[in-house]
Parts: structure tokens; sequence; C-alpha cells
């Protein structure tokens, strides 16, 4: 699910505290295809011996505004310890988000076909809280945590947009998992394909330091956990998540005032997971019914980040501070930090 996202920062400081928001315009875009039957097993053959199996191909974007704010305070007014929280916003704030484009179809023998949909889901927002301790000019310390509510994203739903009344509401939803025998057959004729998630809120806690060999080059390590929000009951390969723990480690370069580098590696240790007879997906009535997603599940992955870092100040009080250094006088300046990352 690739996204291109355009953020603004405003930042209004004090003395001991800096009060931040953001407003952001992400465009989310959705590409994938599945193996698909049209009686949702996981057969490849039916039982004259033609083929079942299948192909959907899924091709949706749109545009969500979200927001952001936060406050980070000098607990001990001599800039070694600060404590921070923020609060980013869900995609679109609420009511979910509406993802247009087309599905194409080639369902065994049948011939290939395309429709206008529309993929409705409903993604997180995220809570968290930080500490950063500055015991020397040299060394920083942080700590930080966050909470995301993951029990908003219930399902992938892709409905036809030719149907007025489309909508993707179904009987038994809270008895979905428990039950699964019974959910997910009563679809409104809108509904082309329903993908159950019932995700559960999750979270995580990270370490971090820095060191700084010159004024301008720091070197940081990191450290974390984060835990799976995905239940063994909708688990699938194509959004599969476990209990997970990191280590980083990169080097930030501030070339001026106004501009810095940076390269951060991380490495990401994914807990084994085992969901043999407990994932529900090919137990659902049709058109929520899955293949099986069945198995054990493992996997390791290692991610590059490359970023720039542009800080400007802008009104009359701009002062060191909103280019990067120096101390606040207090006034009440606004200054703004664009970063483009790859």
């Amino acid at each position: 699910m690739p996204a291109a996202r355009v953020t603004f920062l405003i930042t209004s400081p004090s003395p001991t505290a800096d009060f931040v928001f953001t407003g952001s315009g992400i465009r989310s875009n959705v590409t994938t295809i599945r193996a698909r039957n049209t009686n949702g097993s996981d057969d490849l053959l039916d039982t004259n011996g033609n083929l079942l199996e299948g192909r959907s191909y899924v091709d949706v974007s749109g545009w969500q505004g979200g927001f952001s704010v936060g406050a980070i305070y000098n607990l001990l007014k001599k800039d070694m310890l600060w404590i921070g929280a923020s609060y980013t916003s869900q995609p679109n704030v609420s009511g979910g988000m509406v993802l247009k484009g087309t599905l194409s179809n080639a369902l065994a023998l049948s011939q290939p076909t395309v429709a206008d949909v529309e993929l409705l889901q409903q993604l997180p927002d995220i809570f968290r809280l930080g500490f950063r301790y500055r015991p020397t000019e040299k060394v920083e310390l942080r700590l930080f945590a966050d909470y995301t509510r993951w029990s908003v994203y219930e399902r992938q739903c892709v409905v036809d947009v030719s149907q007025e009344d489309r909508n993707c509401d179904f009987d038994n939803v809270d008895s979905a998992l428990d039950d699964p025998e019974n959910f997910g057959g009563n679809a409104h004729p809108s509904v082309v394909q329903h993908l159950p998630r019932y995700w559960r809120d999750g979270g995580g806690v990270r370490l971090g330091a820095s060191y700084w060999f010159l004024p301008n080059l720091e070197g940081y390590l990191g450290a974390g956990y984060d835990s799976s929000a995905v239940p063994l009951e909708t688990l699938d390969p194509a959004l599969m998540d476990m209990n997970k723990y990191t280590l980083s480690m990169g080097a930030r370069w501030q070339i001026s005032k106004r501009v810095g580098a940076a390269l951060t590696s991380t490495q990401v240790f994914y807990a084994s997971t085992d969901t043999k007879g407990k994932n529900a997906l090919n137990r659902f009535q049709a058109p929520t019914r899955q293949p099986s997603a069945e198995g054990v599940y493992k996997q390791f992955i290692q991610l590059f980040n490359v970023y720039v870092d542009i800080k400007f100040g802008f009104g009359k009080h701009a002062n060191k501070k909103s280019l990067g250094g120096g101390k606040s006088n207090g006034s009440g300046e606004a200054k703004g930090s664009l970063e483009v990352s790859s």
C-alpha cells in the first residue's frame, strides 16, 4: 500500500516548551493481485478436473487529509531532560477512506472482466509519549512508546460503484471470529470482495542513544519492540504481522544551519507465528470466504532510510532557534520544517 505524503509543520516555542501542529495531504494507492476462486475455496481444480483458480487485480487510489499535534517540555529547564507527547489523526480524521479505481477479474474459464470499484477501509490514529536526556554535550539518551488504534481496521471491502446505495454492512460482526461459519454471507449486492481484518490495538517501546563525534556529526543506535496487531484468525500472507524486535543505526550530518541529511539502517526481527487450526478465512461465508492461510510464518526485513531535513524561520521574530541553533528569546516565533525521505 504505497503512499505519498506532503507535510507542513509549524511550531510556537516558549523558553521551556515547543508546541507543534502539522497538517498532511496523503496520496494512498492500493495495487494488489490475489488468487481467487468464485466459491471462495483454495482448490486449483473442480471435481471434474477443470480449472477453478483465478486472479483478481485491484488498482485504487485517493487523497486523504490528516493532522498531528504535540508538545515538548523542558522539565529541568537546564536543557537536560525533556518530555514529549503527540497525537496523529486517522487519514481523513474520521469516517474512513474511500479509494477509487478498477477491479480486473480472470476467474477460472470465464471471460476476463474490468469494473469500476471503491475500496472502503479505515486506518488508525496514533498516540506517542517520549523522553530524552542529555547528560553531557555529546551524549543523548531517548525512551519513547506509541499506542496505535488498529482496532478500527475491521475490513477492506471492494464495492461496485454502479450501485448508488452501496455499503459493506454485515450481521453478526461481534461474533465474526468466534463463529466464522455464520458470518459474511448476508452481503449487499454491491459487495464484490470482502476481506475481514478485525485487528487489535498495538503498541511499541524503543530505546535510543546518540553521540556527537563532531558538533555537526551525530551517530545513533536504537532498539525496540512492537506488538502484533493481527489476530491469527484473519492473518494472511498479504498482510501478515508478528511480534517484532528492531535494531537500528545511522548518522546525521548537519550540512548547514538550515539543511541536514541522514542515513539509517534498521533490521526487523519477527517472531515465528503458527496459524494452524486457528485461521478462519476459509470458514467465513461467501463473499467473505478466502483461501486458507494456515501455516507457519517467518520473515526478516532490513530497511534503509535516506532523508534531507530543511528548516526555515519566518515572521519578524525568527531567530537562531528557527535555524537549528541557539536559544529561544521566548518571543513566540514560528518556524517550519520540510522533510523529504525515501
